[in-house]
């Protein structure tokens, strides 16, 4: 099997190519990322052939010729980040959208056999209305406008559909929308900086803006297997949204005891402007760009059992993922 990685020197996409180094039905990862891998796994690994550039920039039919036919495609790669500066959002937008159209338009023109797509439970919206008991299914709405991430996570979806309805391939497509996900690997290597991240390391209290707020984990081990787990599976040519989030949740309460901070009680309007004037201030150093106090503020919980029904085991729950106890890097 050849697969071919965008992203691979990211958080997940380190831990993707690490899994498949000792895997003998793996010949070959042809791995792509603008940067340099920093964990797990070098450039110069025999089953290894990387490529240092920006997926949006490059012809693939002539960068992968070499390598055809590939197998599987894995579309990691993503600027999360919202840059402040307009010239670098539009550079991060050019990077998103052309570089995912660049992956789905290789994918079903070379019909590999399996393409899988991260998305993210971000593209349901942020919204006062979601209620943390009625999760999010597969065929709900994708209503996210006013978060840069979700909004254009959104977009990319869309983009997914609309050319494999053009190329009608035999490839089976897969769209994980992930949770928020946390594990040791995440905590004691990477350490995520994130706007949680910097609300329990930062502050002495923890902000709760809404008595509603809420986040659901999925452990870092388990994104890891659900994308292996597509590598086996049969399923049928078509576009296949799934959840990826373990069961349970914690409101903001709760992840403030676990953290040792004091939950402190702040009216939406008052931590709004606290958001903006901090974005500005730090010309978006601190990551609390427009629209994210949203995300703060409303739960996103969705029903992370459809995969279960393809044969799909979580191994972890939420809680383990947030306390980072277990997993393969706890150690």
């Amino acid at each position: 099997m050849k697969i071919f990685l965008t992203g691979a020197s990211g958080y997940i996409g380190s831990q993707l190519v690490s899994s498949w180094l000792d895997d003998k039905n793996i010949e070959k990862i042809i791995a792509l990322d603008v940067s340099k891998p920093r964990f797990l796994w070098k450039t110069d690994h025999p089953k290894v052939h990387f490529i240092q550039k920006n997926l949006a920039d490059i012809d693939l039919e002539k960068e992968l010729e070499a390598f055809l036919p590939v197998d599987v495609v894995v579309h990691a790669a993503y600027f999360i980040r919202t840059p402040y500066f307009k010239k670098d959002r539009q550079y991060q937008e050019h990077s998103n959208f052309q570089g995912a159209e660049n992956a789905f338009d290789f994918a079903f023109k070379n019909e590999v056999k399996k393409l899988v797509h991260f998305s993210t439970v971000a593209v349901y919206g942020a919204h006062a209305r979601n209620e943390r008991e009625s999760p999010f299914v597969e065929d709900a709405e994708t209503s996210e406008d006013t978060i840069a991430y979700g909004h254009d996570k959104k977009l990319i979806e869309k983009k997914l559909s609309e050319i494999f309805e053009r190329h009608h391939p035999r490839t089976e497509a897969i769209c994980l929308r992930v949770g928020s996900v946390s594990g040791p690997f995440l905590q004691n290597v990477v350490k995520k900086t994130g706007l949680l991240s910097f609300m329990k390391g930062l502050l002495p209290f923890l902000p709760i803006t809404n008595e509603k707020s809420a986040r659901q984990y999925v452990h870092e081990d388990d994104v890891v297997s659900a994308v292996n787990f597509w590598l086996t599976h049969q399923t049928e040519p078509k576009v296949i949204p799934l959840n990826l989030a373990s069961s349970g949740f914690f409101t903001f309460g709760e992840i403030a005891k676990i953290f040792k901070k004091k939950a402190f009680k702040i009216p939406h309007s008052i931590a709004k402007i606290f958001f903006f004037l901090t974005w500005h201030l730090s010309l978006g150093k601190i990551p609390t760009p427009p629209g994210v106090i949203n995300s703060y503020s409303y739960p996103i919980i969705v029903d992370g059992t459809k995969i279960t029904k393809f044969g799909f085991v979580y191994k972890y729950n939420s809680t383990d993922a947030l306390l980072a106890a277990k997993g393969k890097f706890a150690n």
